[in-house]
């Protein structure tokens, strides 16, 4: 319940009520029934969905805080299929608004955990969080990134994350620093204000020292791309690019 009001199954932000009898009996069933049915497959969810919709009740509270119930939730799924299955197999989480907080509860070595990059409802900073979520026994790690999310930018030029390169230079650099294996990115298909970016960050990706030559791949993507009008499109993408001009000038 949320707020003292039962949800009901087919609201949008309806989640488990992990003090319900059986639920994790019935989670653990369904992971295995994934993995049976998928052969191939090397990891599954266990974050709730986008939106509210926890239950507050006392039940649930007695059980600790939303990330100890989320994080004991899928420590156990991550138990029951590796013991199953006899091979390695993944199970994922976030680190995202009301389960941003650090657990008071060990992470399961096969948790895959990715740190969202917004949405944190506590008091720590990105990496102050980040440092104590590892404390708890995070093996595999990652991060979340928000590149271009259109209803915050509307398509237009140096509002996203995604042609900021002195952000995303010294980000990757860090996250590199604190073993993070794991990069993921919200984006849109802005390629025209963005094209840039998205490449440049494909090239950092695989080798984050690239970043030190970072007018070389921009000029490399505008050659391979454009030919010939390479240097106008030059011209066009340093001006879309700027942070020191009127917004829409």
């Amino acid at each position: 319940s949320v707020n003292g009001v039962r949800q009901k199954p087919d609201e949008p932000t309806v989640k488990f009520n992990f003090a319900s009898p059986g639920l994790h009996e019935v989670v653990k069933r369904y992971a295995i029934e994934f993995f049976e049915k998928n052969p191939a497959a090397e990891c599954i969810s266990m974050s709730p969905s986008d939106g509210g919709g926890l239950d507050d009740s006392p039940e649930n509270a007695r059980m600790g805080s939303i990330s100890d119930r989320v994080v004991g939730l899928a420590n156990e799924v991550a138990e029951a299929v590796n013991a199953h299955f006899h091979r390695p197999l993944y199970v994922h989480l976030y680190i995202y608004d009301a389960y941003s907080a650090p657990p008071t509860i060990k992470v399961h070595p096969m948790l895959i955990v990715e740190q969202a990059q917004g949405f944190n409802t506590t008091d720590y900073t990105f990496d102050e969080l980040w440092e104590l979520w590892r404390k708890q026994g995070i093996r595999t790690g990652g991060v979340y990134e928000y590149l271009d999310v259109f209803s915050w930018s509307l398509g237009f030029p140096a509002l996203a994350r995604a042609s900021n390169f002195e952000y995303l230079g010294e980000s990757l650099a860090r996250f590199k620093a604190q073993q993070r294996l794991i990069y993921c990115a919200e984006s849109s298909r802005s390629f025209g204000a963005n094209g840039r970016g998205y490449y440049w960050l494909s090239r950092l990706l695989w080798r984050v020292d690239e970043r030190q030559q970072t007018g070389a791949i921009l000029e490399d993507f505008t050659q391979r791309a454009f030919g010939p009008a390479a240097a106008p499109m030059r011209r066009f993408y340093e001006l879309l690019e700027r942070h020191d001009l009127p917004e829409f000038c």
